[in-house]
């Protein structure tokens, strides 16, 4: 049973003060906002003991390793000692299955075994996907159902969190960025956004877990506090579940203190709210935390409690407010709508350049079907989205959505002739365009690129899917593309089998190139052209 909380109002300066600029924050979550709801959830030591208890290393053994690790550096930080311990477990785990000692049978089930092989994925990391991929919300239902409601009062969520807690139960109508490669990349919109910055139990082998992994990370750090700085500069910072000893947040913020002047500090600490839970506390008592790093200070806001049902209330108050040189920098977003349509029914964005809009403009969005615009500039559309929409199968296309888009984008947009983009797919809804000269010449250089790929006795024909899949993590992408499309221009695997193939290589490789759409336009001219 919940202890009962007071719940009146509690004024909060800070908060008030971020409010009245009409800006909603951003917030950076760590564990300690699942171990609050989620029923028995780990703590770091805690995922380093079930996993050493899964594959058979006693207590006794795990303190042993804990203390060859400090023998060799006794000043080594409690992150550091983990993460080492999580390299000596992982070790630990193949030679047992080496030796034969465990049956990966026992651990794991079949399609877990198969994804291991496949997609060559860590035991350990695979473990971890594995335990946490499940869970039980156990424990505070109301201020959940506050949580809840900050969906649309929140920019952007960060976390170093591996388990789907937040887009599932919190977030659900965000986009998930798992990888490096994905969130510093202009395909994200840094609004309606989740960043998990140690990966996802969704992607086993994106978790930061080892040692190296945590090397690595280091290595990219200044990729991903160029990230947050960016968005810092729009959003004020919350963070949520963490200890301000905790060495991920002291490393970015560390990061972020070495890349900016004192006076850039000045204006970033203004944005930077830490919650910090005190056990009790049903008020936001407000203080101040300072972190000095060669010379400079970082200052945040520091607001103890445990009444998180009126934090939730307070933040529900940050409210969106956009004039239009704000809504220039989501038009990418508002144009992406098109493209979630469903049964006919679309966006329409009115032929308006929004970038030429004055602040005092008026700027109006409308939603309906599309009969009822009567077609008017369909935007948006890409060579990504198309891309998504053959390995989709999307099948809710009629010939006049089909007949504007190959109109609009394709043949009077700035598609270069020797751009492959799958367009064909759409033929399969309207054939009106089936002899354009455009759609030919593509043709034509797709023709000539699989014969050269059948002359080069360097792409191996393969006779079948497994075989393909067993060569992906040895070749380049551009041979792999090219394997793919040989085997499949020689009939030795069906267009379902080809289609499975770029799929899974794209689920691993979330990046759209060109040599990967060149390999998804050859299926579809061959298909359906």
């Amino acid at each position: 049973m919940e202890k009962k909380k007071r719940s009146g109002y509690v004024r909060c300066i800070s908060f008030d003060n971020l409010i009245n600029e009409h800006r909603i924050p951003m917030l950076f979550i760590g564990s300690g906002i699942s171990k609050r709801y989620l029923k028995n959830y780990p703590s770091w030591d805690g995922l380093i003991r079930k996993v050493a208890e899964t594959i058979g290393v006693s207590s006794a053994q795990l303190i042993a390793i804990k203390q060859s690790i400090l023998n060799i550096n006794p000043d080594e930080t409690q992150g550091r000692v983990y993460a080492k311990m999580g390299s000596e477990l992982s070790q630990i785990f193949i030679n047992k299955v080496k030796n034969e000692e465990i049956k990966l049978s026992d651990v794991f089930t079949e399609k877990e075994i198969n994804l291991i092989d496949t997609k060559n994925i860590s035991f350990t990391k695979m473990l971890i996907s594995k335990l946490l991929s499940s869970y039980e919300v156990s424990k505070h239902q109301k201020e959940l159902a506050e949580f809840k409601k900050l969906q649309n009062h929140i920019g952007v969520v960060v976390t170093t969190n591996y388990d789907k807690f937040l887009e599932r139960e919190l977030f659900n109508n965000f986009d998930v960025f798992y990888e490096q490669t994905q969130y510093y990349m202009t395909e994200t919109t840094g609004i309606g956004e989740i960043y998990k910055i140690h990966g996802s139990v969704d992607s086993p082998n994106s978790i930061v877990f080892t040692a190296e992994d945590y090397d690595n990370f280091r290595d990219n750090l200044r990729v991903v506090a160029a990230k947050l700085l960016n968005l810092a500069l729009e959003y004020p910072i919350i963070f949520m579940g963490y200890s301000l000893e905790d060495e991920n947040v002291m490393e970015i913020l560390n990061t972020l203190i070495d890349s900016l002047n004192k006076e850039q500090l000045a204006n970033l600490s203004k944005n930077l709210i830490y919650i910090n839970w005190k056990k009790q506390e049903y008020y936001l008592k407000e203080s101040e935390k300072t972190i000095h790093k060669n010379g400079k200070t970082l200052r945040m806001t520091n607001i103890s409690t445990d009444n998180y049902l009126v934090l939730f209330k307070y933040l529900q108050k940050f409210i969106p407010s956009e004039k239009p040189e704000r809504v220039r920098k989501y038009k990418k977003m508002i144009r992406n709508l098109v493209i979630k349509s469903n049964g006919g029914q679309a966006t329409i964005i009115a032929n308006t350049d929004i970038d030429k809009l004055n602040n005092e403009d008026k700027l109006v969005v409308a939603f309906g079907a599309v009969d009822e615009f009567a077609l008017k500039g369909i935007t948006g559309i890409n060579a990504k989205d198309l891309t998504s929409w053959v390995l989709d199968q999307k099948c809710d296309i009629t010939s006049d959505l089909a007949n504007r888009i190959i109109e609009d984008f394709y043949l009077t947009s700035a598609v270069a002739r020797n751009h492959y983009v799958p367009i064909y797919y759409l033929l399969n809804f309207n054939l009106e365009y089936k002899d354009n000269d455009k759609l030919l010449n593509m043709k034509q250089n797709l023709e000539v690129w699989i014969e050269k790929i059948n002359s080069d006795n360097k792409i191996p024909l393969l006779e079948s899917y497994d075989a393909i899949m067993a060569v992906k993590p040895n070749q380049a992408e551009y041979k792999y593309m090219a394997i793919i499309a040989k085997s499949y221009s020689n009939n030795t695997i069906n267009y379902s089998e080809c289609l499975e193939l770029l799929k899974d290589y794209k689920n691993d490789n979330p990046i759209v190139s060109s040599e990967y759409r060149k390999a998804i336009t050859y299926l579809d001219m061959k298909k359906f052209y």
